[in-house]
């Protein structure tokens, strides 16, 4: 065990594992997107592309730190949506929140089944070349600058409405393009719909979680089914860096959206963009 642990391969694998859960970690909730990172950054510096299945899994350790950093606010969560079931809607803060994050998360659940079951080469598809992500990053990079513009920003998280958390739920369908960013779809929607940066920030992590546990609980069974493809040691190595770089970014965020804009974001999405296009078409 000791030799096999000490390989020069072991070791190789284990150092990219940390890569990737640095990267996931760093770039989950910062709206630039994960996928996006996971998916070109390797390729820049000569690595294989991880694949869906090992990305989805790293993102365990990123619902770990989402889980941990919103403890309190999911406490009180979880007995309003008990109290949904039980005893019906009320107006209450965290009722309402519980009701609204339910409906923000009902077309994603919808679309991720129907990908999952019905697109087989989603993995190699289109979407997923560098031009691709360049292009998708570009033009979000664009709308997150749109959204800065447009909104009021006006609407505190307990002011959000069931309209509001419907089309910010839309707008997480296009996660699934890579270079989209969950976190930027979501908070440039609820800017849109005139939500404050900070509310949208967390907002967004909140609404993230159940989309963010299904791919990743889906996905790391796949490769606890599949060991002869996946070193399940070094696997829990980047979950565990991803969950430490994941909560990093979250208390760096709601933090610097109190305070600033997110238009350094538009910047870098756009030269990410350029990048990409120049050297990895």
């Amino acid at each position: 065990m000791n030799l096999f642990i000490a390989s020069p391969v072991f070791i190789n694998e284990l150092l990219i594992q940390v890569l990737l859960g640095i990267i996931q970690g760093l770039t989950e909730f910062i709206p630039i997107s994960s996928t996006a990172h996971l998916t070109i950054l390797p390729r820049l510096l000569g690595i294989e592309d991880p694949g869906i299945t090992n990305i989805a899994s790293i993102q365990l350790g990123s619902l770990i730190a989402v889980l941990i950093y919103f403890w309190n606010d999911l406490c009180r969560l979880s007995k309003s949506f008990v109290s949904l079931f039980l005893k019906g809607y009320s107006k209450k803060l965290y009722s309402k929140l519980a009701l609204t994050i339910i409906i923000a998360n009902i077309p994603i659940v919808i679309v991720g089944i129907i990908i999952k079951l019905k697109w087989s080469g989603y993995e190699q598809s289109v979407l997923r070349t560098p031009t691709s992500i360049a292009i998708i990053s570009i033009f979000m990079g664009l709308f997150l600058a749109f959204s800065e513009k447009i909104g009021s920003h006006n609407k505190n998280i307990d002011n959000i409405t069931f309209m509001d958390s419907f089309i910010i739920g839309i707008s997480q369908i296009f996660a699934f393009l890579p270079g989209a960013s969950r976190s930027g779809m979501t908070i440039s929607s609820a800017l849109i719909r005139n939500v404050n940066r900070h509310s949208a920030a967390r907002f967004s992590f909140l609404i993230g979680i159940p989309a963010i546990a299904l791919s990743s609980l889906v996905e790391i069974q796949s490769a606890i089914a599949r060991p002869s493809e996946f070193n399940i040691i070094t696997l829990f190595v980047g979950i565990i860096t991803a969950g430490i770089t994941s909560w990093i970014s979250i208390d760096f965020l709601i933090s610097y959206l109190k305070r600033k804009s997110l238009i350094s974001f538009v910047y870098y999405r756009v030269a990410f963009g350029i990048i990409i296009l120049l050297f990895l078409r």
